[in-house]
């Protein structure tokens, strides 16, 4: 029951978190929308996918034939042949083309669809990403304001005699740790600008926020439901759909085709003229396509299935995942909350009440603390990017 209660708590937290960073956020999200040199790329493919599926949907080009032949001895004339004649698939194969064709738009559409969701839960990531390292440089900036403030005291404690010179190099060698993890924070967020503006198609885009926010109060059955019909599931059961229409087409192709033409012979003062009609005899051109189109399907059927089962599977672990997350966020920020402020660790030192290694360990401790709950935060609303991904 408590436990219950502190998950309401959290979500309601959730959905009322400060999102000073939406801004910066949207903004990121429309210039990748516009300007990611990935999903243009994806949008030149569907107009091709488009325009491929318009093809091969009419009959073979008519032929037209004219024969001139030399008589000999010549008392036999010249004689002159002309035909016109038209092949055609037995009607049933362009009624299956034009279903395949719909098939493969919805599947180029879905494809779209897919990579245009990729991205922008990849862009909303790497905001994720920034405003994690945004913080982390705040924490650490308040922690080296202190470490150099100390070693200032120190050094004029070691000036008037007041400690030896150990303490005084081991003030600043911590100091100097600091920095060195300071240091590491910048080059994050430099490596993280960088991918931004890959992701941007070659736009600087800054983003400054140090406030993480939550997408929405999750309720974990709309969520498995919206899964359900994913447009990666939409996919594979398109590709189902495909290889049934491609078998359907197959088996229409292995009935007769049908040549119709028209015929005419002139020899001196004959003429012939009529028509002509001819079947194909499909015994040898399209042996065992059938076949290999019912083994695709199979595979195809076995595949969706599995895809099912695995989708799913994961759902339900990033759910159960980010409740675990949410219990544990809840109870560190409250054990933070708890910490009296560091200040009076600092005055505490000065008055002798502790020693260096005790005042070290503590403010340590808080501020390894911090970063853990970032971590942990950070890695929650990566969940819930992931879960909300087929709402993008």
């Amino acid at each position: 029951m408590k436990r219950s209660y502190i998950l309401l708590i959290l979500n309601l937290l959730s959905a009322s978190f400060i999102i000073n960073g939406q801004e910066s956020l949207d903004s990121l999200i429309a210039v990748v929308r516009q300007n990611n040199k990935e999903l243009i790329a994806a949008d030149k493919y569907y107009q091709l996918e488009i325009e491929n599926s318009k093809t091969g949907l009419n009959p073979e080009n008519p032929e037209i034939e004219l024969g001139y032949l030399y008589g000999d001895p010549a008392s036999l004339g010249n004689r002159t042949d002309f035909s016109i004649s038209q092949r055609f698939d037995f009607p049933s194969a362009y009624i299956h083309r034009r279903k395949l064709a719909k098939v493969e738009k919805s599947t180029a559409v879905v494809k779209l669809q897919i990579t245009t969701q990729e991205i922008v839960t990849k862009a909303k990531k790497i905001w994720i990403e920034k405003v994690f390292y945004n913080q982390q440089q705040l924490i650490m900036s308040k922690r080296l304001a202190e470490a150099e403030n100390l070693e200032k005291q120190y050094q004029r404690k070691l000036a008037t005699g007041e400690l030896n010179q150990i303490q005084a190099n081991k003030v600043s060698l911590h100091t100097s740790l600091l920095r060195n993890e300071y240091d590491k924070i910048v080059l994050e967020q430099h490596k993280i600008n960088y991918a931004i503006i890959e992701l941007c198609g070659g736009k600087n885009l800054q983003i400054n926020d140090s406030t993480f926010f939550t997408s929405n109060m999750l309720n974990p059955d709309t969520i498995i439901e919206r899964y359900k019909n994913s447009p990666e599931k939409a996919m594979m059961v398109q590709t189902v759909d495909l290889k049934n229409q491609e078998k359907k087409l197959i088996e229409s192709k292995n009935l007769p085709r049908i040549n119709l033409g028209y015929y005419s012979e002139s020899i001196v003062n004959e003429k012939f003229k009529g028509f002509k009609i001819g079947l194909s005899i499909p015994l040898w051109e399209n042996k065992n396509t059938v076949k290999k189109a019912k083994a695709e399907i199979l595979f195809a059927e076995a595949n969706l299935q599995y895809f099912e089962n695995f989708q799913m599977s994961k759902v339900e672990q990033f759910l159960e995942r980010r409740k675990h997350l949410m219990t544990q966020i809840f109870e560190l920020s409250n054990s933070l909350n708890k910490i009296e402020d560091l200040r009076l660790l600092t005055k505490a030192l000065q008055a002798g009440e502790i020693s260096l290694s005790e005042y070290y360990y503590e403010t340590d401790f808080y501020f390894r603390s911090q970063i853990r709950l970032l971590e942990m935060q950070k890695e929650q609303l990566e969940i819930e990017i992931d879960l909300m991904k087929v709402f993008n």
